[in-house]
């Protein structure tokens, strides 16, 4: 992923944690809701998996 793609996922899933709807979104990016939904998903799931990465489980402690 490129870093402007990085970035506005990252614009894109702040904006929709703070109520802002798709079509808002989109505006705000310049670029239509789907791809604004889009970036907002991979983001999200960048971050789910930042997250399991620097989070041991408790079965994976010695």
């Amino acid at each position: 992923m490129s870093a402007l793609w990085d970035e506005d996922g990252r614009v894109a899933w702040e904006l929709h944690a703070s109520g802002w709807d798709w079509e808002q979104i989109g505006r705000e990016l310049a670029c239509p809701e789907h791809i604004a939904r889009e970036m907002c998903e991979r983001h999200g799931a960048v971050l789910a998996e930042q997250a399991q990465q620097d989070h041991p489980t408790l079965f994976d402690l010695p």
